[in-house]
């Protein structure tokens, strides 16, 4: 039997204007490139995992729009199983992004959530029979929050191993971490959840400590060039990053590393092992422009 992956989380379409400089208030800049594409960190994890072999289910939420229709055709195209997805009421339209990057690569990002903020607790207990099918359950914080509650909570009663990967970085309540087997922030999220400021690898492991402390089983931080370390109750382990030639655009890195990681550790790979795999094709990502353009097909 093929491991299965399941996603519950957010589907976006990236409306994304490259431009010399971000404009300021009031200011109207000519841009040089326009380029759309599939976004939302829930869609990014289930491509990124699909495109790497794994067998993929996604539960969120599109609207009855084009943008919604063209996001099931990509699912189609990447291998995602999207019958679990459920349609938004007329009038609210299907999640976007809209992004401004400049040339040296800094970006501004405005989200109109639409459907994703649509996501009840209720639509996820009308999936419990898509997330009783996967190994490794997925979650991110763009749908609301009481609906990754429920989900998490749903994962667990199933008996699945689940990710949290606390992104876009907010403080979240201490009873989420219970119901969390994995938790995979990046630093910026880690200082967020924990009020401590991590600068160094020593800085995000004794961070990383204080989920451990509230009920996380283990805390994979991401920290860009210094790759990414693991720490539980009697554990760490760090993986350094691989060698980039040249960045050309980290949108969608962090997806990545965890679509990555989740498709490893369902394949029964060492966890060392698996962030050394996760770095690695999330380095290939930010080497290339775009989101879930970016990700790599090759079987793990």
């Amino acid at each position: 039997r093929r491991m299965s992956i399941v996603v519950v989380g957010s589907c976006n379409i990236d409306l994304i204007a490259y431009t010399p400089k971000l404009p300021k208030s009031g200011e109207t800049v000519k841009g040089s490139h326009f380029q759309q594409g599939f976004g939302g960190k829930g869609a990014n994890q289930a491509v990124c995992a699909a495109r790497l072999g794994a067998n993929v289910h996604m539960v969120g939420k599109l609207g009855q729009d084009s943008n919604g229709e063209n996001t099931l055709k990509n699912f189609k195209e990447n291998n995602v199983d999207a019958s679990a997805i459920t349609q938004s009421e007329p009038g609210v339209a299907s999640g976007v992004a809209l992004i401004t990057v400049d040339e040296e690569g800094s970006n501004t990002i405005t989200i109109v959530g639409g459907a994703n903020e649509a996501i009840t607790p209720k639509d996820i207990q009308n999936a419990r029979s898509t997330i009783a099918k996967g190994d490794y359950i997925l979650f991110q914080l763009e749908i609301p929050l009481e609906s990754t509650m429920e989900g998490l909570k749903i994962a667990k009663e199933e008996g699945k191993q689940t990710v949290l990967n606390p992104a876009p970085a907010q403080h979240l309540p201490s009873e989420i971490f219970e119901y969390c087997d994995l938790v995979v922030p990046n630093e910026t999220e880690l200082e967020e959840l924990t009020g401590k400021s991590v600068k160094s690898i020593e800085d995000a492991k004794s961070a990383a400590m204080h989920l451990i402390e509230k009920g996380v089983k283990r805390v994979i931080v991401t920290m860009g060039s210094q790759g990414s370390i693991m720490i539980a109750k009697d554990e760490f382990h760090h993986a350094p990053s691989t060698k980039i030639e040249k960045v050309v655009d980290t949108s969608g890195a962090g997806d990545c590393f965890i679509g990555s990681l989740a498709v490893c550790l369902s394949k029964k790979i060492p966890l060392h092992e698996a962030m050394a795999t996760a770095n690695r094709i999330a380095g290939l990502s930010v080497q290339q422009k775009g989101t879930q353009t970016s990700y790599p097909k090759e079987k793990i």
